[in-house]
């Protein structure tokens, strides 16, 4: 007869170290698991997945490498906390996302277009962007469907008539990168128009940062466990281990311990739950690599047709300021309009850019935002390349307005190429709309012939409705260490 499970005796696992990982391991410690029980393996050196503070010791300045922002204030989680413990500020200008008053949208010839003019085109995108929720439930097309219907149905009532057609075109497709960038979607073609409303905004302002970096989110995660237990600092969390990459993982529901874990060091180790909050870019890449027996069915196609894409930032630093300094940035049209291919266009990745704009706490500092294969190719580049590309641009667009000097430094992401990531942020695509693919196929757990849970899944993918956000993340790491105690609960009754 197999032992009771309780708190005391469940042993678990969490592979990944992430905002999922994270939150789930504070969650279970905070809901009684004991601590000696707990192990967290991180394939990195570091916690935090696809957030990472990057602080600079003798400036005292940061930037935020992967995630940037908390979208939303109201029904969003992590804007709780930070305001709670007063971590917030709201200063987006200062921090451009790429639209507002303060930037400039830039021609090829170096000409600025009229902010009447572009601000009509934006207006008329949002308008249709908030339309869409209605208009896209069960829509089975594409996001490009969606929006080229109704952009000429504005064309044709002359709601456009002060733009020419070349302006107007580049417009669309500076509109459509930007769109690319939010989604992460090669192109969006591939997004879904209905899983699109899957999303659920957060009411209030989206583009809220975090007063002294996004890390900090984890120094509040903790704080849900009793003073008693709680660790002095994340890092220092019961059975977190750093460089352990997972290359197996086993299950069989029978056993007493169902799962075990072999590492990439040789060394394994039973559970009797495991939760995996790894990306879905890497079970994507190796998914039926890790785990054995396969997955069922039905979450092998939630790895198939729900997708993560790429988006990329590149920073660059100069030795002074040589823009004004009241300018948020600059955004970057372009004519040739064609979809990226990585066997035509891998010497022109630059073309995709949507533009360089201010960093917060940086005034000497540009970044560019990049997504797709054109990310995916400029991350394979030299960065004295990547560096070089990015001069040749700025000077391109505003060479005949400023002296632009040659940038002295250089910090790039590259999210696709880190095996233990493989991309920055998961979309719906139309073959998830048209197979009934959700993310809760995702989330859905393996268990044993009792129904207890073994082998679990988190992160911002597993979300319903706040997938690709760092809140969806810390939702589904706590939703499944909640699963794991209720169910412990439940078997003892």
């Amino acid at each position: 007869m197999s032992a009771v499970r309780t708190l005391s005796n469940l042993k678990v696992a969490i592979v990944g170290a992430g905002a999922a990982g994270l939150a789930c391991s504070c969650r279970l410690l905070s809901l009684g698991l004991a601590p000696s029980n707990l192990h967290v393996y991180e394939a990195q050196e570091r916690i935090g997945g696809r957030i990472f503070t990057k602080r600079d010791p003798v400036k005292g300045s940061l930037i935020e490498i992967g995630a940037q922002w908390i979208h939303g204030q109201e029904e969003n989680v992590v804007y709780t906390m930070a305001s709670r413990n007063n971590c917030v500020a709201f200063d987006p200008s200062l921090e451009s996302s790429g639209v507002g008053p303060n930037v400039e949208i830039l021609d090829e010839d170096g000409s600025i277009v009229l902010p009447e003019l572009w601000e009509k085109v934006f207006e008329i995108m949002e308008k249709i962007e908030k339309e869409s929720y209605e208009y896209l439930k069960g829509f089975d097309g594409s996001l490009d469907q969606y929006f080229r219907r109704k952009l000429d149905e504005c064309i044709g009532a002359g709601e456009l008539n002060d733009l020419s057609e070349d302006l107007r075109e580049k417009l669309f497709d500076w509109h459509h990168r930007f769109e690319n960038v939010i989604d992460a979607a090669d192109d969006w073609s591939q997004t879904g128009g209905w899983g699109h409303t899957e999303y659920w905004l957060c009411p209030g302002d989206p583009l809220v940062v975090w007063s002294d970096g996004y890390e900090t989110l984890f120094r509040l995660l903790l704080e849900e466990i009793p003073a008693d237990k709680r660790p002095s600092s994340i890092s220092s969390l019961p059975g977190l281990h750093f460089n352990k990459p997972v290359h197996k993982i086993e299950y069989s529901p029978g056993d007493s311990m169902p799962v075990k874990l072999s590492l990439d060091d040789g060394t394994s180790q039973s559970f009797n739950s495991v939760v995996f909050t790894g990306s879905l870019g890497v079970l994507k890449a190796n998914g039926k690599n890790i785990f054995s027996p396969a997955l069922p069915i039905k979450k092998q196609n939630a790895i198939e047709y729900l997708d993560l894409g790429t988006v990329d930032k590149i920073f660059l630093e100069f030795e002074d300021c040589w823009w004004p300094k009241d300018l948020g940035g600059f955004g970057f049209l372009r004519s040739d309009t064609e979809k990226f291919s990585p066997d035509k266009h891998a010497k022109d990745w630059i073309r995709d850019i949507l533009g360089f704009y201010t960093v917060r706490k940086n005034p000497n500092m540009l970044v560019g935002w990049i997504f797709g294969a054109a990310a995916r190719s400029m991350e394979i580049l030299p960065e004295e390349q990547v560096l070089e590309d990015c001069y040749q641009c700025l000077k391109k667009y505003l060479g005949t307005r400023y002296t632009i000097p040659r940038p002295t430094k250089i910090i790039r992401s590259t999210w696709y190429s880190n095996p233990y990531t493989r991309g920055s942020y998961s979309y719906r695509t139309v073959l998830a709309d048209k197979n009934q693919v959700w993310a809760k196929d995702l989330a859905e757990p393996i268990v044993d012939q009792g129904g207890f849970p073994i082998l679990m899944f988190a992160g911002e993918a597993t979300h319903d409705h706040f997938y690709s956000t760092v809140h969806g993340a810390v939702e589904s790491g706590w939703r499944e260490a909640e699963r794991l105690i209720g169910a412990i609960r439940t078997s003892n009754l």
